[in-house]
């Protein structure tokens, strides 16, 4: 995830323009654009939205963005804009952490027990190896903003990677965890359970719990 640093700081070069963030009267440009944001929170900050939302808002206002700058004699201030390069690289950003925050939302849901998070886990590593073997072979379904941009997109060897380098980082931190995987299927799935390789002091009960049939 190499590229991320520096889609951050240009985000947040965005976010010190005190009029992009507070003068909403004089981003005259939004409605005559005819921008889908009639009213915009540009008080806030990215403490208050998660980091995918907030790379998602910029993508889909980069254009009123822009042109806001050269209003203001600042476009040099953000170039990257322009960058073709630059904008692969963030609409793959926009797309991951899209797919990070709908995993955090699973794993902040109520009354969950730990193999109900790790089944999460488990789940989006999975769909990592997917994306990052789709991503190879040029076909982004999953990653419906950088598909925006797949007629410029030179290198999708460097996306694959960055899904690979997120995938060992997931392995890494879930690594005590993968350590009881198998007692944590026998918690959630009891009765798909082979009781001949679950520990012996529950075999038994496994065995009449699976023969039960009231």
């Amino acid at each position: 995830m190499s590229d991320m640093p520096g889609n951050t700081c240009s985000l947040q070069r965005v976010q010190s323009q005190p009029s992009l963030a507070t003068k909403h009267g004089n981003y005259a440009s939004k409605e005559e654009t005819d921008a889908d944001h009639h009213d915009l929170l540009y008080h806030s900050r990215v403490r208050w939205l998660s980091l995918g939302k907030v790379f998602q808002r910029v993508w889909e206002l980069k254009e009123e963005i822009g042109a806001f700058l050269k209003l203001k004699g600042k476009s040099d201030e953000f170039t990257e804009l322009s960058d073709k390069n630059w904008l692969c690289d963030f609409a793959f950003a926009v797309d991951i952490f899209s797919h990070l925050n709908e995993l955090n939302v699973k794993l902040q849901g109520k009354d969950q027990y730990v193999h109900d998070m790790y089944t999460n886990v488990k789940a989006f590593k999975s769909k990592l190896i997917f994306f990052s073997r789709q991503i190879s072979d040029k076909v982004f379904t999953h990653f419906a903003t950088l598909a925006t941009q797949k007629e410029t997109i030179q290198n999708v060897k460097k996306y694959s990677k960055s899904l690979d380098d997120l995938h060992a980082e997931f392995c890494r931190r879930f690594s005590d965890v993968e350590k009881i995987d198998q007692s944590l299927q026998l918690v959630a799935c009891p009765l798909s359970q082979n009781p001949e390789t679950a520990p012996v002091e529950v075999q038994l009960e496994l065995m009449d719990l699976q023969s039960d049939l009231s």
